[in-house]
């Protein structure tokens, strides 16, 4: 935890480290002053080494979550542009579905061929011992 400390702050911790109190505004010890600001800036320095290594490792975190994500939408951009190709060969593809089940439909609703029978013509010999053949005789019609 840092703690905050304002310039007046400052002044008033100066005063009291100086002999006597009277601080800069003396200016009988400009070396002690110096030596003790020297010192207070290291201390700083060396709060703020700490604060800089947690930021390094933040940014070294931050690193890799951007490219985790940078590498997401790249998969995720590459899948959308496959199912957008998907979705546009569909309209040909329903067509195709509609032309096999409009062509089943009809077959299964037609009737049967019409099946016409006709007899084996009969072929006239020479006739034996004057026989008299018979006249060939037609199917009966039977209608439905």
């Amino acid at each position: 935890m840092v703690a905050q400390v304002t310039p007046s702050d400052n002044v008033h911790q100066m005063q009291r480290s100086t002999p006597g109190g009277a601080g800069v505004a003396a200016g009988s010890d400009n070396g002690q002053i110096r030596d003790d600001m020297n010192e207070r800036l290291a201390k700083l320095e060396g709060a703020f080494d700490g604060l800089k290594m947690a930021v390094d490792g933040l940014r070294h975190g931050q690193n890799m979550i951007v490219g985790l994500l940078s590498v997401g939408f790249a998969v995720v951009i590459f899948f959308m542009g496959y199912l957008l190709t998907r979705i546009d060969n569909l309209p040909t593809e329903f067509e195709r579905l509609n032309q096999t089940l409009s062509s089943a439909i009809t077959a299964a609703q037609g009737r049967p061929p019409q099946i016409i029978i006709v007899p084996s013509p009969a072929t006239i010999g020479p006739l034996k011992n004057d026989e008299v053949k018979a006249p060939i005789q037609s199917p009966p019609n039977n209608p439905k």
